[in-house]
């Protein structure tokens, strides 16, 4: 090559540096080592030193003879010799392109990151990155000791993506990217597609060579594709690291059994773990996510998270997935000004960032932002094969003065505090969900007062499966720690979620946001009977349940990931028996169709009487197809004896569960035997403080319309 046409050349080498690097006109090979002054390579296994032309760092051999692509191999940093990355074709595919360019890849995890592959007939690791604003980037990893500039990348299709492929770089190599700005400055940066990182506080991305797993759960899909709203759901909640911490963070593939059986024998139906995607602080607890498409290093690999799923569902126990779309940590080895400009979050300075979290809001105007993050959606669900995805802060999608009352924030077009772009990404996310995995459940996490938020997108929803009721417990605490005669004027404070219940698709959470939990009493036994009369409450009212570790112990201390739950002996005995009460309570709730079959359905409840005689009890019937279940709940620090339930038609009454079992850790105000009046208006019954009854009836349907 003449040293004119070399300069040509060297001028695009920015963008496209496989038109100067590698075998050309089928003699002259071209290598760029910065900084060096000797460079070699192997030509037909005989080491060959190359000559340096430029002082940027620029080496030629010129061979005697013609030479294909595969007769000589170049020496990597590491001391590795292998085949000239720069011979290569462009290794992410046209189609990608134009869908990436369409702002229709759902599927993105597959083309975006680092892939083992076979390309052009050689193996080797291919790696591309959506970096549209950027001037150049380059890939710096292990195989070159880190170097900066050596494997510059191929900008390809005018799409913003920078590729290359790589022979020979192998499985658990750590890689970033090194991006040049606009205005010359290079940033390093993690992968945003990688699926494996480095433990915090390191933020490398690992090259991840997926294999073929070996799932076993296809009896678990089919039945998830049979599951409907009338099967029972009992959640558990757990951060995995404080489950079960000992020196060091559990491994999902280790840690499997232990939860499975656990949560097996207390009665739960799926587990859910505070988020797993890659993140940088332990305190955030997940929520500040740095890696879209990784479990965290902590607990292992993505095969240990897989084996983790398939063991579950092995058991019979579902998994839920947090997912984390409404902002994320500044840190500026993420997705943070990417490519030096706003790629990923707000571009506005005010609107981009989170004032409650101070983190970095996404940019749901964005076609490819939404892109990105429904692919993430997909990603769990099509490789992970996890079963729901609860979706966090969805109040703070919905609204654009979301933390920010008294601040200035940007108004939407039409004047209003709804974030438009917010709800049409909400909508693609459960579209894309519905169409693709119907049977897969999507929870909102929405503490606003947005209307029809598991409403049919037909019909004018946002399309969620069910949304969490975070009011309820705040108002259940704030009402039990009122006086009893306080409680007798603000006897709406309870009677307000079951007034609210039928207008969503309700599920019942005590969740890590309960982690402050009231405490009613300074007496332990009293302080346990509170403990019991929330959680039946919880069981007994309609919607699906979700309950955090430590509820079934009656803990009410602050959460802290740093500490050991699961490991931690229980207190004392009223937490032994608490945990009996619940673990019998769960499977209450499993074994009786009447509190789970009509839950989201006027149907499947009715009062007796909200507005009683005793203004501190309550009672309502949970109806499922064939079976009326009685249950009433006692707010008062007084038992009642022979207590009077205006329940007409009873032919037939018993006992089915009682919180003041004295084996829960109660008195023993139990009810053997319930008197039914003669006329068969009502039944006298004995009513616990603080406790619980709940019976199962027969009504004579000519004398009872329940």
């Amino acid at each position: 090559m003449d040293r004119k046409l070399f300069k040509s050349r060297m001028s695009t080498s920015t963008t496209n540096p496989h038109g100067i690097l590698g075998l050309h006109d089928d003699r002259i090979i071209y290598q760029f080592s910065p900084n060096m002054k000797e460079h070699a390579i192997s030509v037909k296994g005989k080491e060959q030193e190359m000559k340096l032309i430029d002082s940027q760092g620029f080496f030629v051999y010129e061979s005697n003879s013609d030479l294909n692509s595969q007769d000589y191999e170049i020496f990597h940093s590491d001391g590795s010799k292998g085949f000239d990355p720069y011979n290569f074709s462009p290794s992410f595919s046209l189609v990608d392109g134009h869908l990436l360019s369409e702002e229709k890849h759902l599927s993105l995890y597959d083309a975006l990151g680092s892939h083992f592959c076979e390309h052009d007939g050689v193996e080797g690791t291919r790696f591309a990155v959506y970096a549209p604003n950027a001037r150049c980037v380059h890939l710096r990893c292990d195989l070159g000791n880190w170097r900066e500039k050596i494997y510059p990348m191929r900008q390809v299709f005018d799409t913003g993506v920078f590729e290359l492929f790589i022979p020979g770089f192998h499985d658990g190599m750590m890689y970033k990217y090194a991006i040049c700005t606009k205005d010359y400055q290079t940033i390093l940066k993690s992968d945003p597609y990688a699926r494996r990182f480095e433990m915090r506080p390191n933020t490398a991305s690992i090259v991840h060579k997926v294999k073929d797993f070996n799932w076993t759960d296809d009896e678990w899909l089919k039945k998830r594709k049979a599951a409907n709203a009338s099967d029972p759901m009992n959640i558990y909640e757990l951060h995995l690291g404080a489950w079960c911490k000992t020196t060091r963070f559990p491994n999902f593939k280790q840690i499997a059994s232990e939860v499975a059986l656990y949560v097996k024998e207390m009665g739960y139906t799926h587990v859910e773990l505070l988020p797993i995607k890659e993140h940088p602080l332990d305190e955030s607890w997940g929520y500040q996510p740095s890696g879209y498409f990784a479990p965290t290093s902590r607990y292992g690999t993505p095969d240990d998270f897989k084996y983790f799923v398939n063991h579950m569902h092995t058991m019979g126990i579902g998994v839920v997935f947090d997912f984390v779309p409404a902002h994320f940590p500044k840190d500026e080895s993420f997705l943070s000004h990417f490519d030096g400009e706003a790629l990923f979050e707000h571009p506005d300075p005010v609107m981009k960032n989170h004032p409650v979290w101070d983190t970095l809001i996404f940019n749901y105007g964005s076609r490819k932002v939404k892109n990105f993050l429904i692919s993430s959606a997909l990603f769990w669900v099509e490789k992970m094969h996890i079963d729901m995805i609860r979706v966090d802060a969805v109040h703070s999608i919905l609204y654009l003065d979301y933390g920010r009352w008294g601040q200035d924030f940007e108004k939407n077009h039409l004047g209003g505090v709804e974030n438009i772009e917010g709800i049409d990404f909400l909508k693609e996310l459960n579209q894309a969900i519905e169409e693709k995995h119907p049977d897969v459940a999507m929870i909102a996490e929405d503490s606003s007062y947005h209307k029809d938020v598991t409403k049919d997108q037909k019909l004018g929803g946002l399309g969620f499966s069910m949304k969490w009721n975070v009011g309820w417990f705040a108002d259940l605490c704030r009402y039990l720690l009122l006086t009893e005669e306080e409680r007798q004027s603000n006897k709406l404070d309870i009677l307000n979620s079951y007034k609210e219940v039928f207008h969503e698709k309700y599920m019942l959470s005590i969740s890590h946001d309960d982690t402050v939990k009231a405490n009613f009493s300074d007496d332990v036994n009293e302080q346990m009977s509170y403990q019991r009369l929330m959680y039946s409450i919880a069981i007994a009212h309609p919607g699906k349940k979700l309950f955090f570790m430590g509820t079934e112990v009656g803990d009410s201390s602050q959460f802290d990931e740093k500490l050991s739950w699961r490991k931690s002996p229980l207190k004392n005995h009223a937490s032994i028996k608490h945990k009996g009460f619940v673990k019998e309570m769960n499977h209450l709730y499993l074994n009786e169709k009447a509190l789970h079959e009509i839950d989201f359905d006027e149907k499947g409840f009715a009062w007796i009487d909200y507005s009683d005689y005793n203004p501190n009890v309550i009672c309502f019937v949970r109806k499922s197809a064939l079976e009326r279940l009685l249950v009433i709940h006692n707010f008062s620090k007084e038992s009642y004896e022979n207590y009077l339930v205006s329940i007409p038609g009873v032919t037939s009454i018993k006992e089915v569960f009682n919180s003041d079992e004295k084996r829960f850790g109660g008195e023993g105000v139990l009810n053997p035997q319930i008197q039914i009046q003669k006329d068969q208006k009502g039944i006298y019954l004995n009513v616990p403080k603080l406790g619980t009854v709940i019976c199962k009836v027969v009504l004579d349907v000519k004398k009872c319309i329940l």
